[in-house]
């Protein structure tokens, strides 16, 4: 059985959430480690082959992290201006881990051979205690160590990188009412009866067989006793097969199934809820934990929610 409301736009909502997940990198993973340098000049010796497949330039990557991250009268931040001198270390994390960007305060680095640890202040520093030694750009994965004094030293050997990946999540929710004269009627063939439907019998030839036609389709009932407004009364309820003399129609939902031998009396139950656009095309399938049963004589609301 199916069939069909429309949902007002009332009834729809949308919202967005934060959802942030753990990484741990070591070195020779995922991550790379680059070395960033401002020689006068391009020269093919400060090439450096980072893996089998990917090579880069010390000195091109200078001139775009400059151009990319800092200007000629620098940037200013929480704890003063980020300033590039003529050598960085740099972190890059391929867009895939970040998601939308490094969750702020939940970046760490460890230098494998000193032991000391690195991480940001949730307002774009890199810090070893209290000490500014770099910069963290969350959205694009980047990190860029920039202490002249220690450059040197750092990170010569294995590390460790820990962070949280941002994810928007955005969160659909449909509220769909039920109303308890909505959806109540049975599609089960057993439960209707139809009265007055005409059919033409086609004449028989050397081609075809004798034929039934459908005329008029006539009108279908619900299999119960029905007063109408002027006073008629249309019976059509079933009689037991169980006990001569017992009889019951759809409205009697709550018959035991010694006298609803083929659950036609019953209301319909729900399995499934579909959405569809404007244009009558299925965008989502809601299938529920188990069947509910729509009651004739109380209101029944459902609440669909799915994320993307």
């Amino acid at each position: 059985m199916y069939t069909w409301k429309t949902i007002p736009s009332s009834d729809y909502s949308i919202r967005t959430f934060k959802a942030y997940k753990n990484w741990t990198f070591e070195s020779g993973s995922d991550v790379l480690l680059m070395i960033a340098e401002d020689t006068l000049i391009y020269n093919e010796s400060n090439t450096i082959q980072l893996t089998s497949d990917f090579e880069y330039n010390k000195h091109s990557l200078y001139g775009q992290i400059s151009a990319s991250f800092y200007s000629l009268t620098d940037t200013q931040i929480a704890e003063g201006k980020r300033r590039l001198g003529t050598k960085a270390k740099i972190f890059s994390i391929p867009n895939e881990f970040i998601g939308d960007g490094i969750k702020t305060n939940s970046l760490s680095i460890i230098d494998g051979v000193s032991s000391v640890s690195y991480v940001d202040n949730a307002s774009g520093s890199l810090m070893s205690g209290s000490t500014v030694v770099g910069d963290v750009f969350y959205n694009n994965g980047i990190i860029v160590y920039t202490d002249d004094a220690t450059i040197n030293n750092v990170f010569t050997g294995d590390w460790d990188i820990n962070f949280k990946s941002t994810q928007t999540i955005t969160e659909h929710e449909i509220f769909i009412s039920v109303e308890k004269n909505e959806f109540n009627i049975s599609k089960n063939p057993s439960a209707l009866r139809t009265e007055n439907q005409r059919w033409y019998t086609l004449p028989e030839s050397d081609i075809l067989e004798e034929q039934r036609v459908l005329v008029d389709a006539g009108i279908q009932y619900i299999r119960k006793r029905t007063e109408l407004v002027n006073g008629d009364i249309i019976d059509f309820r079933y009689g037991s097969k169980v006990s001569t003399g017992i009889s019951g129609g759809f409205e009697h939902y709550d018959i035991s199934s010694s006298v609803d031998l083929t659950g036609s009396f019953l209301t319909p139950f729900v399995t499934t809820i579909g959405l569809y656009d404007d244009t009558n095309t299925l965008m989502a399938v809601a299938k529920l934990p188990r069947p509910i049963k729509i009651e004739p004589i109380m209101p029944i609301n459902f609440i669909v929610r799915f994320d993307v």
